[in-house]
């Protein structure tokens, strides 16, 4: 395997720290990177970088800025059923 989808791989892994495997592996996909999520993996381990698990905060905050428009959505629309 060339450096150059390896690089990409540690730098997306950094950049985002919320991302897992398969998330870096759809991103590759849309760049015409065929890997697998276990060949991602792999990849992380050898550049010692952890799991999107241990490297996110996975605050409160971080969750409900992510889903703030889906949150309004259930919150706004409701449907009366009793």
């Amino acid at each position: 395997m060339s450096s150059e989808p390896q690089s990409l791989i540690v730098r997306l892994a950094e950049e985002n720290l919320s991302w897992g495997y398969d998330k870096i592996q759809g991103e590759l996909l849309k760049l015409g990177y065929n890997l697998s999520a276990s060949s991602v993996r792999n990849i992380l381990k050898r550049h010692r970088l952890t799991p999107s698990s241990e490297r996110s905060s996975g605050s409160w905050r971080s969750f409900l800025g992510h889903y703030k428009d889906q949150i309004l959505a259930c919150e706004v629309f409701t449907v009366e059923t009793i």
